[in-house]
């Protein structure tokens, strides 16, 4: 059973698209999108294992629901809404098939989801793939997507309609206390567990609620619960905090810069190297490669990586 990385980078598009994948559905987008690769050639069929989505969801496979959920899996697609009205309809999915006895599935990604699935742009998301995966409600799954995707917001206000439609459940939960009940405060327990955590409160206008007031907060590492600690292969991950846009480096400044360069292992001598042949712009571009390589475990030693590459900018070697 292959590693999976434990951070997985998807678009703010996909965070905040509307789709209706049921919870089996997304366990396995997720997986997938832990096996992924930017150097993967386009046309690569991607195997989920049976065993992985039990191992990794902590709950035993309901082979009927799995039969289900694949059989749809091939017409799932995610819609985003744009201010004008017009609509983007992005299918998952060219081919999913089910290896009986063998517990296999083998999936081949739709060519337009592509660039959605890696951080080529400029919005994008960063998710927890264990965490995501432990969570029981689709709702929690969806939640925790949207929550992260404002994380660096601290609070963040989504028009009632819009949530309920994000989540599929337009014409659901028409009394607002089944909607609290079954879908936000089961997603605030279960979200809490993980490396976020949100509480919400309500905005109403005369004595209907209008808006969902959201607050977010970082967990501390030390008090997650439901991780399996022994599994974590730490030489291989890239944290949250690692992989961060450009732009971020650039308004965090030059401290920022130089933290980055000394977590990858380069001297002092090497990092005013760097800013003496590179702009910060220039720095943070390849930081920012840098680190989504070696979150894609590609990268054996990250000190001699992050030499070559930045090199190659270099009118004179780096020593």
């Amino acid at each position: 059973m292959e590693h999976l990385k434990e951070t997985i980078i998807q678009h703010n598009s996909i965070s905040n698209a509307k789709h209706d994948l049921t919870t089996t559905q997304m366990d396995i987008l997720f997986l997938l999108i832990g096996k992924i690769k930017s150097t993967d050639p386009t046309d690569k069929v991607y195997t989920v294992m049976v065993k992985e989505l039990e191992k990794y969801t902590n709950a035993p496979v309901n082979y009927k629901r799995l039969r289900e959920a694949t059989k749809e899996l091939g017409s799932r697609s995610l819609e985003q809404v744009y201010n004008d009205g017009s609509y983007d309809q992005i299918w998952l999915f060219s081919r999913v098939k089910y290896e009986r006895g063998k517990g296999l599935l083998l999936i081949r990604l739709s060519p337009d989801i592509r660039p959605y699935l890696f951080d080529l742009k400029r919005n994008f998301t960063i998710l927890n793939l264990r965490h995501i995966l432990r969570m029981r409600s689709k709702f929690s799954k969806r939640i925790y997507q949207i929550v992260c995707s404002k994380r660096n917001l601290g609070t963040f206000t989504i028009p009632l309609d819009t949530l309920k439609d994000r989540l599929g459940v337009a014409d659901q939960y028409q009394k607002f206390s089944a909607f609290r009940k079954y879908v936000l405060d089961v997603a605030e327990k279960e979200v809490a567990l993980a490396d976020v955590s949100f509480t919400y409160d309500t905005i109403k206008q005369g004595r209907r609620i209008t808006d969902i007031y959201f607050t977010v907060k970082f967990n501390d590492k030390k008090k997650l619960n439901g991780l399996d600690k022994k599994e974590r292969k730490l030489n291989h991950i890239v944290s949250v905090e690692k992989i961060i846009h450009p732009e971020q480096h650039l308004n965090e400044g030059k401290v920022d810069v130089y933290d980055k360069c000394k977590e990858l292992g380069l001297t002092n001598k090497q990092i005013q190297k760097i800013f003496d042949e590179l702009s910060y712009k220039e720095i943070a571009r390849k930081l920012y490669q840098i680190n989504l390589a070696i979150s894609d475990g590609i990268v054996k030693n990250k000190t001699a990586y992050a030499v070559g590459q930045f090199v190659s900018g270099f009118s004179c070697k780096l020593t």
